[in-house]
């Protein structure tokens, strides 16, 4: 097996055992995208939907306190239930906990599904002169 197929195994194990926590939680809707191909970011990307703040909040503990327990802690943990969207880096798998209206409005698995554009180039990830529209570019030379 070479260094990719071991590490892309190890990712989805990760995966499954992150889907397995959503579940158990009753987490709605839980898609995983292989973005190994497509994304520099991580191998995985989970997407599940909490019903309400409370729920979204619940989910999102105990997902971060059974990978610490399991010695696998997100490295970074950004969001809130209040912000309608947990989002979760365990480095090779990024998990997204999100409220069903922020889920419908970012539309994410549209976007990964239909090979648009890799997760690394949402808007909300690209440099000010990639989302300036042509008009603003012409009035702000050097972008």
């Amino acid at each position: 097996m070479s260094n990719f197929e071991q590490q892309k195994s190890e990712s989805k194990a990760l995966a499954d055992k992150i889907i397995e926590i959503c579940d158990d939680i009753k987490a709605v809707d839980i898609q995983i995208y292989d973005m190994s191909k497509s994304s520099s970011v991580a191998d995985y990307y989970v997407i599940c939907t909490g019903n309400s703040e409370p729920h979204l909040k619940a989910i999102g503990e105990r997902v971060e306190k059974d990978m610490r327990n399991d010695d696998q802690p997100a490295s970074v943990i950004d969001g809130g239930a209040s912000s309608q969207w947990i989002v979760m880096d365990f480095h090779s798998v990024i998990v997204h906990i999100m409220h069903p209206d922020a889920r419908e409005y970012y539309n994410l698995e549209n976007l990964w599904s239909s090979g648009q554009r890799p997760p690394e180039k949402l808007p909300w990830e690209c440099s000010e002169a990639d989302v300036l529209t042509q008009e603003r570019l012409i009035r702000r030379p050097g972008f």
